[in-house]
């Protein structure tokens, strides 16, 4: 009953945001024409090395937590090894969707997935204190996971849906605010980082694992929120022509979290 309203509260202020960014484009574009190649190309490279960062991260925790019963030395030593094991692991594990992208790109995302992982590790370690937190470690981490591998599949699926605007006209638009990029280089990683947006505010707003950090919980919260903005911005800042795909990534993501989330504790009750 909580995830259906979590996820109702949820797609409703995706809803609402896909409203307002339809309504207000050329505005939007216009305030953000200066700068917004650069907010947008940052979000792009960060938001799109999210998912892959989480999903590292998420499997270096199921693994990190099946010991429970080791030193202090031998958790620090598995924590080295399970970094640097998610590190090449989230780095290779990008070259798949961006094997058609400039090499530019693949080194930039690349080099973010890795930054990510090692800042998510490093939160991480701090919350392996006790059994406990082991435990609700391993169920959110199973959750991220899994969300972020069903998150991506739909995202390729989505490939073979008809657009509602064909990549001629994004590229007019495009022309039109001062930004020559491919939408073909350019599309895929809105959507991502809307897969990558929903992980975020997930696991920071709608999980315990941070139960006895309540001061850098809403830190985390607030930090969610903007960059979530912030990458809705700089998809809007090319005339709002991938506000949509941004919007679809955010809906991907959070669906698949409530589905697996759902899943999960319905198992764990029987």
């Amino acid at each position: 009953m909580k995830n259906t309203k979590l996820y109702a509260v949820g797609m409703a202020i995706i809803a609402l945001l896909g409203i307002i960014s339809r309504l207000l484009d050329k505005q939007l574009a216009k305030l953000l024409f200066k700068s917004g190649n650069f907010i947008g190309g940052l979000c792009e490279i960060v938001g799109s090395a999210i998912p892959f960062a989480l999903c590292a991260f998420c499997f270096a925790t199921l693994m990190f937590c099946r010991h429970t019963r080791t030193t202090r030395t031998k958790n620090k030593m598995l924590t080295v090894v399970f970094g640097a094991a998610t590190l090449l692991s989230s780095a290779a594990a990008i070259y798949i969707p961006l094997r058609e992208v400039s090499t530019k790109n693949y080194y930039a995302i690349a080099g973010a997935a890795a930054v990510l992982t090692a800042l998510f590790i490093s939160l991480g370690a701090t919350l392996f204190k006790n059994t406990y937190q082991k435990i609700l470690m391993t169920k959110y981490a199973k959750i991220g996971l899994f969300a972020s591998a069903v998150s991506v599949a739909l995202f390729y699926a989505a490939s073979f849906i008809p657009r509602r605007a064909s990549y001629s006209a994004l590229q007019i638009s495009m022309e039109k605010f001062g930004n020559y990029d491919s939408p073909e280089a350019f599309v895929p990683f809105l959507a991502l980082s809307g897969i990558g947006a929903a992980l975020v505010i997930w696991t920071t707003c709608f999980t315990q694992i941070f139960p006895k950090l309540k001061f850098s919980k809403k830190i985390f919260v607030a930090f969610s929120a903007v960059f979530a903005v912030a990458m809705l911005l700089g998809s809007v800042s090319s005339g709002n022509t991938y506000a949509s795909e941004f919007l679809y990534g955010l809906a991907v993501g959070y669906t698949s979290l409530f589905l697996i989330s759902t899943f999960i504790e319905k198992k764990e009750r029987f």
